[in-house]
């Protein structure tokens, strides 16, 4: 076993789901949980994650876009059964295999669980989902919705895992 197969648990990122089989060949269509699709390149390398928890490294022989979805052929799948043993499989990559952001930028993993307060210190809760929302993120809390702008988030301390806030008027109103 090699040192990447023995530290599975550090591939972490989720990169797509099997949705299901794509014809009869042993390819399999992935919906994306990345934007960065040049994960699916041919000779990428991704942990295989199966609803009972198994995982495993495959490696990208092929890929194609599918309207929303990316169609993969995986080395060793090779018919639609093999296929179909896959569904509902995650992908993930190693937050090693992750570029660098440029300043100001940041990766959803980082911000989810970080706690969130006021510019007044009053606590706003943990930063449960990020939604993406096309003009800009919002930060999902048990408070409300907080969005991403430079207007309402302050200040950002990855390493503390907080976040300061500027409370507009209304912005928490239910």
């Amino acid at each position: 076993m090699d040192g990447e197969a023995a530290n599975l648990d550090r591939w972490n990122i989720l990169v797509g789901e099997i949705a299901a089989p794509f014809g009869v060949q042993g390819e399999v269509k992935v919906l994306p949980a990345t934007q960065n699709e040049r994960r699916f390149d041919p000779h990428s390398r991704l942990c295989l994650a199966s609803p009972e928890g198994l995982r495993r490294i495959v490696v990208v022989e092929s890929s194609r876009r599918d309207r929303r979805a990316v169609v993969l052929r995986l080395e060793g799948i090779r018919d639609r059964a093999e296929a179909e043993a896959l569904r509902g499989a995650d992908l993930f990559v190693s937050e090693e295999m992750l570029p660098p952001l440029p300043e100001g930028r940041f990766y959803i993993k980082d911000i989810l669980g970080m706690e969130v307060c006021s510019t007044e210190g009053e606590p706003l809760g943990i930063v449960d989902e990020v939604l993406e929302t096309g003009g800009n993120d919002v930060f999902v809390t048990h408070r409300g919705l907080i969005p991403a702008t430079k207007e309402v988030v302050r200040s950002i301390d990855f390493e503390s895992r907080q976040m300061v806030v500027n409370l507009l008027p209304g912005l928490l109103d239910g």
